[in-house]
């Protein structure tokens, strides 16, 4: 099924869980391609359990893991079925859930729909306490030769959670209220539970398909707790009461749970795109009639002439420096940094009164001139005025209504990074090489000769990194010899890549380098 380079294993994935809900009778709200597959798992190991999950988030009691960890147990994608810390506490989970899940921007009526989406289908396996084999990092010519057939183990639990765990309906929901449940230890080793008095529905086992064979439903201890917690409760009895309610409710959380690391809508390609959701954080479009720019950049200057150019290049590179590669987000389109939670951070302090300096010419100009442009051209003219060679300039950016985009960036933009380690780890995720990194060095040092001094004292974090990362001291040594010339022009690429980074047309391309 893997039509060669046009489709992504990434899409694939997605594609194939999404038709399988439709084969199944589910909802569809769309599919948006577009997914990039990388050729290793570098940007994966961050979460764990490896040295660098370690270096940047280290979790001090695996089972309440913390952010920037999305999971709160190492080794498991979202939260412990059997309960926290393996204990069938039905509260604990219902906690654990709304903890985890947020850390996804999910609220409490979307998680009801996902996991009663998600157990509506299917069956856990854990028939067996025996190894379901070796994993791939042992055995990666064949893993999981465990167990099989009528023994499969996967997550160790055992049975379906339905009736008909191959058709949609909403008796996920009924089941959980109209029968009294109780734990009791499964045949794979892990608390489960089951109907008291063990009169409940029962499912075709999955194997033998054929064999006519039942085995009864079952819940996990995360599923009695939408039950049990009072917020999610209200959710399960709507779902059981309104199928219809629980299927738009669900087509729009998996939409949102598979595309949240696509970015903007921007980025989708295909002809089933749904239109441009929250989680997404659509902008308006560009004003028909721009602003004159050239006249933006005279009246920049003037207002530059009384002022430190360095208030405009930080602005910039503020706003600019929260976008993230890894999932598109941020990026100085929407000029969000005007609002909460941004302009609140440690590391915006002060840059609200810049923002009032370019107040009045915001006014001046009007709807022609976003506040997402002025921000980057202002950071373009002070520069330029620094000594950067002339820097080009994409118009088109818009304002967006809100701070909300930047809700979830601010592990690693809120405040200032503490330790080389955490400014190296903040390039890579804006999607930014070593040699770009120091290039970007510019803006603070501009000149190959005061570059060359940050080699001979520690000075600041940056200062520090230069010299000390193996890295990045590479390229200082390289642009100290090259010479001012190519230590200016390498900045401006850096520069206006990391300034445009989020300005997107579809997967791979970018409004500012097609071709007029």
């Amino acid at each position: 099924l893997k039509h060669g380079l046009g489709l992504s294993y990434g899409d694939l994935f997605v594609l194939a869980g999404t038709m399988s809900i439709q084969d199944m009778g589910g909802p569809y709200l769309g599919f948006c391609g577009g997914r990039i597959d990388h050729v290793d798992n570098s940007q994966t190991r961050p979460l764990g359990p490896t040295p660098e999950q370690e270096k940047f988030a280290e979790c001090e009691v695996d089972g309440d893991c913390q952010e920037p960890l999305g999971q709160n147990t190492l080794g498991l994608i979202y939260v412990n079925p059997e309960g926290p810390m393996g204990v069938p506490d039905p509260q604990g989970a219902a906690d654990t859930i709304r903890d985890v899940f947020g850390r996804m921007d999910m609220d409490d009526r979307e998680n009801v729909a996902l996991i009663g989406g998600g157990h509506t289908f299917g069956k856990a396996h854990g028939a067996s306490t025996n190894s379901p084999g070796e994993k791939p990092s042992g055995c990666p010519m064949n893993p999981w030769a465990g167990a099989t057939g009528a023994d499969a183990v996967t997550s160790g639990f055992e049975g379906p959670w339905t009736a008909q765990p191959t058709s949609w309906d909403n008796a996920y929901f009924k089941n959980l209220i109209d029968y009294e449940w109780e734990s009791w230890m499964g045949p794979g080793g892990h608390y489960q539970w089951r109907v008291k008095g063990g009169k409940g529905p029962k499912a075709p086992v999955a194997y033998p398909a054929d064999s006519g064979e039942k085995q009864d439903i079952m819940m996990l201890t995360t599923d009695v707790a939408l039950i049990t917690d009072p917020s999610y409760r209200k959710y399960v009895e709507e779902f059981a009461k309104d199928e219809k309610a629980f299927a738009d409710a669900f087509a729009a959380v998996w939409y949102k749970l598979v595309n949240r690391d696509m970015g903007p809508v921007t980025r989708c390609v295909g002809p089933d795109v749904a239109p441009a959701q929250d989680f997404q954080f659509p902008l308006p479009d560009p004003p028909a009639k721009m602003a004159d720019f050239g006249a933006v950049s005279k009246k920049l200057t003037a207002l530059m002439d009384k002022k430190k150019d360095g208030e405009f290049v930080r602005l910039a590179m503020q706003s600019a420096n929260t976008y993230r590669c890894t999932d598109y987000l941020g990026g100085n389109n929407g000029a969000r940094i005007r609002f909460s939670p941004g302009k609140d951070w440690s590391s915006n302090a002060g840059l609200d009164k810049t923002l009032a300096l370019l107040e009045p010419l915001k006014k001046e100009f009007g709807e022609g001139l976003s506040w997402a442009d002025l921000i980057v051209l202002a950071g373009n003219v002070a520069m330029e005025r620094l000594g950067a060679p002339a820097l080009p300039f994409c118009a088109g950016r818009t304002d967006a209504p809100d701070g909300k985009g930047w809700k979830p960036l601010e592990y690693g933009n809120a405040d200032l990074p503490t330790s080389v380690d955490q400014m190296t780890d903040l390039y890579l995720r804006r999607g930014l090489t070593a040699k770009e990194f120091v290039a970007l060095s510019f803006a603070s040092y501009p000149s190959s000769d005061s570059l060359s001094k940050t080699l001979s004292t520690d000075g600041d974090l940056l200062a520090q990194a230069l010299r000390y990362d193996p890295d990045l001291r590479i390229f200082t040594d390289y642009y100290v010899a090259a010479g001012d010339e190519k230590f200016g022009s390498d900045f401006a690429s850096a520069w206006t890549k990391l300034m445009n980074s989020d300005r997107f047309a579809g997967p791979l391309g970018n409004l500012c380098m097609l071709s007029p």
